[in-house]
């Protein structure tokens, strides 16, 4: 079939490129642990066939007159190696325009990606993609296919106009705020934890919960254990929705939602299980098809609205930027994000042993944990910009030794 020359941001992205500044750009990242030592020119081979095969992600980020598109990128991609440095802001020059940077060390191959391009849903499967073809470069990934750049919001907007306040009450209301003296420069602290999936799981299982929930309601319990007893404000954690699972779709682009779940520490008991509890029920009803529905419907509004469509780009980058600079206090304690299980095609078996998933931070939400699970491993990766501050990645890990369970640490020069 005929790949894309251009096609437009998705209407729930818009807001990222509206945000990027020198010092901030909202990234996640992906990597792997290879077996071996990483060889650079297989990786760039690999690179080279998964965006032949993925042409979503062979972009470069245009500026319109009234919003932003995506344009095939004709300059080659560039690899090199990692710096070390966690959510290093991409150099887009040096990165010959790619919206996603793909770095090694040793064993490690590591790819950042700009959340205006994809979610972690569509990064994962071409990150895949190219380990797939690291591993076997005659390995089967299939075809391009229009349905991955499809606006999945646009695609199942219900055209219901929207009541008066929904996108306010869907917004929330502001939530405790995680506070510490941040670093200065570039890179933030990680502090990951390792464990094994099976016996996380049978936590779950008798708590009656999913591992989503359990994971959020550790975290915030956690944060209630080390939380400032004079700020009344709810704890509350955002939880990205894969849309995927309600309204069909194949998209690589971003599809996703945030979930709020909220507790309040003054009323509810201090134990790893009402909180997961809590979580896990405010979960089963937030991902209700109808309020899901609404959500993306809101998620459509100022994409379809003639009157914001209309104001030029360039007003509407500095609205946005402006309403960020004397934006009050967050409406987010954290956010945690799991990314599930992700199975291995069979030629990656042999060649990598393990995924690691990473969020990016910001002033207002200093902390933030990102999980995935393979191999039949669970990793647990908080991001901080906290100087000498751990005392909630302490709580978190220590809450699960409780129920038995044992964690690799790992962390990187920033928690030395």
């Amino acid at each position: 079939m005929n790949t894309p020359e251009w096609f437009r941001i998705d209407n729930s992205a818009m807001i990222y490129p509206m945000s990027i500044t020198l010092t901030t750009q909202s990234l996640f990242r992906l990597s792997a642990d290879l077996k071996q030592e990483v060889n650079p020119k297989v990786l760039y081979d690999a690179l080279l066939k998964a965006l032949e095969r993925f042409p979503s992600f062979n972009v470069v980020l245009r500026n319109g007159v009234f919003r932003y598109f995506f344009d095939t990128n004709q300059l080659p991609p560039v690899i090199y190696e990692d710096d070390g440095i966690l959510f290093d802001p991409i150099d887009f020059k040096k990165n010959n325009a790619y919206l996603f940077r793909i770095t090694y060390k040793e064993n490690r191959i590591f790819s950042d990606f700009f959340h205006g391009l994809c979610d972690g849903a569509g990064a994962m499967k071409f990150f895949n993609a190219v380990l797939m073809l690291y591993a076997d470069i005659n390995a089967d990934i299939g075809a391009p296919s229009e349905n991955e750049w499809e606006d999945g919001f646009l695609k199942h907007d219900s055209k219901k106009k929207l009541t008066k306040g929904t996108i306010s009450r869907l917004a929330g209301t502001r939530a405790y705020q995680i506070r510490g003296k941040f670093f200065g420069g570039e890179g933030y602290a990680l502090t990951e934890g390792r464990t094994d999936a099976t016996a996380f799981k049978e936590i779950a299982k008798t708590f009656g919960v999913t591992v989503t929930a359990l994971i959020a309601g550790a975290v915030m319990l956690a944060v209630a254990k080390n939380a400032n007893e004079n700020d009344k404000d709810l704890l509350c954690c955002a939880i990205p929705v894969d849309l995927r699972r309600q309204f069909p779709s194949e998209t690589l682009l971003n599809f996703t939602t945030i979930l709020r779940a909220e507790i309040d520490r003054f009323a509810v008991p201090s134990t790893l299980k009402d909180y997961a509890v809590l979580v896990d029920n405010q979960i089963t009803s937030g991902i209700d098809k109808e309020l899901l529905q609404e959500k993306l419907n809101a998620s459509n509004f100022f994409g379809k609205n003639v009157a914001v469509r209309l104001i030029p780009l360039c007003i509407k980058s500095f609205a946005v930027r402006l309403g960020k600079l004397f934006a009050g206090k967050t409406k987010q304690t954290m956010l945690v994000s799991n990314l599930g299980l992700v199975k291995f095609h069979d030629s990656l078996s042999s060649v990598v042993s393990g995924i690691g998933f990473n969020l990016n931070v910001s002033k207002k939400v200093p902390l933030n944990l990102a999980t995935v699970t393979s191999n039949n491993i669970v990793t647990l990766a908080f991001t901080s910009k906290l100087i000498g501050n751990t005392a909630i990645e302490k709580s978190f890990f220590e809450i699960f030794e409780g129920e038995g369970l044992k964690f690799d640490i790992i962390t990187n020069e920033k928690r030395i």
